[in-house]
């Protein structure tokens, strides 16, 4: 699993318990995809009434920028709807990449959403890395605010 490979996936709501079966984006580095069994998603959805939001990023399979993506029609990457799940176990296959110019997109889109990635966030949680990325000086083990630094924690 490489950073910037689209995936299909059973991805977890967020609004209700159960999944459904979608593309999305590993987000996560390389080099933490090769260390950790989990990988960090960014969502796929073929809705594309969010388009142009700072949060979001359009991938057009019919551009020479979106070519290569695997997707069937224009999509969104939702930079704020961002899921951790095993790689074998979890992601189905991998029907494309993006590219570098469209990953950079997605970079700026997650610290719009605030996802600070210059931070190596890979291997916390999400809701733990969205603490960090807010801000908060210090996540413990529980994952919560003021909790202290437990293994495993980036405390800056």
């Amino acid at each position: 699993m490489n950073r910037g490979d689209v995936v299909i996936v059973p991805f977890p709501y967020q609004d209700k318990p159960g999944q459904k079966v979608r593309p999305a984006v590993i987000v996560q580095s390389d080099a933490e995809n090769r260390r950790l069994a989990n990988t960090v998603l960014a969502m796929i959805t073929g809705n594309v009434s969010d388009a142009g939001r700072p949060t979001t990023v359009l991938v057009d399979p019919k551009t020479p920028e979106g070519a290569g993506s695997g997707l069937s029609g224009p999509s969104l990457v939702k930079c704020y709807n961002l899921a951790t799940v095993r790689q074998v176990v979890r992601v189905l296959r991998v029907i494309g990449r993006l590219l570098d110019a469209v990953m950079r997109k997605v970079n700026q889109a997650m610290k719009a959403a605030g996802m600070d990635w210059q931070l190596p966030l890979v291997g916390l949680g999400v809701a733990a890395a969205a603490y960090l990325a807010s801000g908060v000086a210090d996540v413990g083990a529980q994952g919560v605010p003021g909790g202290g630094c437990g293994a495993g924690w980036l405390c800056p």
